[in-house]
């Protein structure tokens, strides 16, 4: 695991990562964040490609990083959480988006099991953030790929 403290991957400018997107897969992580009560959390996205939307935190897997330290970092960097357990749960390629703002990432989920004895504190790529049960997630009309991860638990 990435120790404390370890730095993201580095910045890579927008126009370039355009146009790495536009010719291959990027790989990522998604995080099922769950507590203690089994409530999970999602964040409402600020940006796309799937802005609006209730999501899993997650994002990109940086260059010499494995998917579990991605997934740890993921976790902090976005809710300024820690994982007591992390489980690999499955891998899938995420097509979103359409032709301006197309994406292809190929990406694994991480089951991460939280005390959360703290409180979530959101980066830029959030607006918001809600603990629900599983059951009331999934009646909330969420994106096929979130209820599909949601489902793996």
């Amino acid at each position: 695991m990435r120790k404390a403290g370890a730095k993201s991957p580095p910045f890579i400018p927008e126009a370039e990562y355009e146009r790495i997107k536009r010719q291959m897969p990027i790989p990522c992580v998604d995080l099922i964040v769950v507590d203690a009560s089994e409530q999970i959390l999602l964040l409402l996205r600020a940006n796309d490609p799937a802005r609006g939307c209730w999501w899993m935190p997650g994002g990109r897997v940086g260059f010499g990083e494995t998917r579990v330290e991605a997934a740890v970092r993921k976790l902090y960097e976005e809710a300024q959480l820690a994982a007591d357990e992390v489980r690999e749960l499955a891998t899938f390629d995420l097509i979103l988006g359409n032709d301006n703002t197309s994406s292809h990432g190929i990406t694994t989920v991480y089951q991460m099991c939280v005390s959360r004895a703290s409180e979530v504190v959101l980066d830029r790529q959030s607006d918001a953030a809600q603990w629900r049960s599983r059951e009331q997630w999934l009646r909330d009309g969420l994106h096929p790929f979130v209820q599909q991860c949601l489902r793996l638990l």
